[in-house]
C-alpha cells in the first residue's frame, strides 16, 4: 500500500492480490472476460481448461462473476489476509469444487506478481513515485481551487495491455502497464481525478 495525498484528499493505491487470485481462476476455468465487465486475462501463464458447455458453463461464469463483484467490495488494504476474501461456500457445489482445485496455483500466481510489482515501486524513480501527488496539483492548476476532499482508491493488476476500470466513484482498477506508463495513466486517470477534485 502506497499513499499520495494531502489532509483534504487521499489516494491509497495497493497491489490487487485477491483480484488476481480470482482472474486467475477464472483464466484457468476458461470463461469469457467480459462479465461482469471486462477485464484482460492475467499476464501470467494460466493452464486453461474448459469447464464444458451449456448450463454447466453459463453456472460458473454467472457464480465466478457474482463472486468477483463480492471480492471487489472488500478494501484488501485493510485485513490481514486477503485469503478471507476468496471463500466460495455460498456458491454452486460445481463452482466450489472448480476453484478449489485452482487455489493454490491461483495463490502462487497473485503471491509472484505482487511480488514484481514490489520489485518494480523499488526501482521507481523519484518522479514516478510522486506521479500522482503531481497529477492532482495539476488538476487543481486548471480548476483553479483546491481539490475538494475525496478518497481515491486504486488496485492495480497484472493484466494485459494498458486498461483502467471505474469501478465506483472513488475506486479505480487498472493495469501494472498502465500504471508505469506516466503519459497514460494521465490521460487515464487524468478525467476522474478532475471530476472529483472539482466536486465541492
Amino acid at each position: 500500500m502506497r499513499f499520495a495525498g494531502t489532509d483534504s484528499w487521499m489516494i491509497r493505491e495497493d497491489i490487487g492480490w485477491a483480484p488476481t487470485a480470482v482472474l486467475y481462476i477464472r483464466d484457468a476455468l476458461g470463461l469469457p472476460t467480459d462479465r461482469p465487465f471486462h477485464v484482460p486475462r492475467v499476464a501470467y501463464p494460466v493452464p486453461a481448461s474448459c469447464e464444458g458447455d451449456g448450463p454447466v458453463a453459463a453456472e460458473l461464469a454467472e457464480d465466478w462473476a457474482a463472486w468477483f463483484a463480492d471480492v471487489l467490495a472488500h478494501d484488501e488494504s485493510v485485513a490481514t489476509d486477503p485469503r478471507e476474501f476468496l471463500g466460495v461456500s455460498g456458491y454452486s457445489p460445481a463452482f466450489q469444487h472448480a476453484v478449489e482445485d485452482r487455489l493454490d496455483a491461483a495463490y502462487a500466481c497473485a503471491d509472484n506478481l505482487k511480488g514484481r510489482y514490489i520489485d518494480d515501486f523499488l526501482r521507481e524513480s523519484h518522479e514516478q513515485r510522486l506521479l500522482l501527488n503531481r497529477l492532482v496539483k495539476s488538476v487543481e492548476k486548471s480548476v483553479r481551487h483546491r481539490a475538494a476532499p475525496f478518497d481515491l482508491r486504486l488496485v492495480t493488476i497484472t493484466v494485459e495491455g494498458s486498461w483502467l476500470r471505474r469501478v465506483g466513484r472513488q475506486f479505480v482498477l487498472m493495469s501494472t502497464e498502465l500504471r508505469h506508463d506516466p503519459e497514460r495513466l494521465s490521460e487515464s486517470l487524468g478525467p476522474i481525478l478532475t471530476e472529483l477534485a472539482s466536486t465541492r
